[in-house]
């Protein structure tokens, strides 16, 4: 007998949510058959047999399981399968053996009105009549009707919950302030066209962004810090920095981690493996370590601004959206068009002040109107 345990998914949670089974009990798999879908608060993973033989799951869908809990038990043979289910000390409750006796007058009734025997089970009592099985029809119609009235209504989808329990999280703990700044990105626009042309890398303001933090660390290290008990902080030794990242297969937040400031083109070709690994959905833990900062990156057209959260154990996060033509005059007094990006900045209010987030603000808007930022690896 081989014990299958459910893997750490990611560094965030140790508590998943089983989504689906794809075997029914003693059914034979093959080692690195998909026997389950496993969610967590970011990612859905594929659960993968490691061995060959007859399943035994200890779960059913819909059960919260922890990592390293067992998940299910795989035979070499059918014989020991069988053995493992009549030993009653490990039969599972849908093995378990439930005996009741129905009265010969509900035992007609439960003929004529096509009573399934789960439901009389539900009714969990040892010596059931004809009365019992009446109360039973009329709870089932009234859930019935209640279905009916409520077909419209849906559970939201796991990772959605895990989402709304960060966010209420985060509301409720931290006290948050949010700031706005615009950045004249012209210049950068026309270096990104001509960066994407030359590496044929797509790459956006996330990735710049990440660059300009990992440069920043040094200058602003409360920006990386976590408020801890009695008014204390802890610093980070070096940033982590999370980005969210939407290719329609999901939303993940990967993370990367710059023990020191990263170049762009190190970022580009980290971030292009994440957006195929976002495809496919084939993150590694690591992949999703939890940042000391992150990035909310919004780049679809039209979305100037969004004010996201401060997640738990981090102090700030970053938001950075799609750039908009506006306006302005240039040096002359004479009317053009320009590019502006806005970048916003939410914070723990207890950690960071009002001036300090402006001044943060400040230096990243110089670094993007300046291309004041790393592109090149270092050499060697």
């Amino acid at each position: 007998m081989f014990e299958i345990k459910t893997p750490q998914i990611n560094a965030n949670d140790t508590t998943y949510l089983i989504n689906e089974i794809f075997f029914e009990n003693g059914d034979y798999v093959k080692k690195g058959d998909v026997i389950a879908s496993i969610g967590s608060s970011k990612t859905v993973n594929d659960l993968e047999s490691e061995f060959s033989g007859y399943i035994y799951f200890t779960k059913q869908p819909f059960d919260e399981i922890e990592a390293g809990e067992s998940f299910a038990f795989c035979f070499e043979t059918k014989e020991e399968y069988e053995k493992y289910l009549s030993n009653s000390n490990n039969t599972s409750k849908e093995q378990e053996i439930k005996s009741y006796v129905l009265t010969k007058p509900a035992q007609k009734f439960a003929l004529e009105n096509n009573i399934e025997e789960a439901q009389i089970l539900s009714l969990n009592k040892k010596i059931i009549k004809t009365q019992d099985l009446q109360e039973l029809l009329l709870r089932l119609e009234e859930a019935k009707k209640e279905q009916n009235n409520n077909d419209l209504i849906k559970n939201l989808p796991y990772n959605q919950i895990q989402s709304a329990n960060v966010v209420i999280k985060s509301h409720r703990e931290i006290p948050q302030a949010f700031h706005l700044i615009k950045a004249d990105c012209t210049k950068c626009e026309e270096f990104l066209k001509e960066y994407i042309e030359k590496t044929g890398l797509i790459i956006g303001y996330g990735e710049i962004t990440t660059v300009i933090l990992s440069e920043l660390f040094s200058e602003f290290p409360l920006m990386f810090s976590k408020y801890v008990k009695e008014n204390k902080v802890c610093y980070a030794a070096y940033p982590i920095i999370g980005i969210t990242m939407d290719t329609g297969a999901g939303l993940f937040m990967p993370s990367i981690s710059c023990k020191e400031a990263i170049s762009l083109d190190e970022t580009a070709e980290i971030m292009f493996d994440y957006k195929m690994k976002s495809v496919d959905n084939s993150f590694e833990a690591q992949d999703l370590k939890e940042g000391n900062i992150s990035i909310s990156y919004n780049p679809k057209k039209n979305i100037i601004s969004v004010v996201p959260i401060v997640f738990p154990n981090q102090s700030a996060m970053v938001s950075v959206c799609s750039p908009s033509l506006e306006l302005a005059f240039d040096e002359n007094k004479n009317i053009i068009e320009k590019s502006f990006l806005y970048i916003g900045l939410a914070f723990d209010h207890r950690v960071i002040n009002g001036s300090s987030a402006m001044e943060f603000l400040s230096r990243i808007s110089e670094k993007i109107e300046k291309l004041d930022f790393r592109i090149a690896k270092k050499a060697g």
